[in-house]
């Protein structure tokens, strides 16, 4: 496991699809590190969405 912070959201602002996730590199840079599958309803819902 490794930590992330969330850099994007995917979808339309009403029902995101899913997260663009980075980690900072030793400049302070925002570097893509990977994607989440579909939130779902549930995960949506827990989030304060959908």
């Amino acid at each position: 496991m490794i930590e992330a912070v969330v850099g994007a959201v995917t979808g339309a602002p009403g029902s995101p699809g899913g997260v663009l996730l980075g980690r900072y590199d030793a400049a302070g840079r925002l570097e893509y590190v990977g994607r989440s599958t579909s939130l779902g309803r549930r995960r949506l819902a827990a989030w304060g969405g959908g």
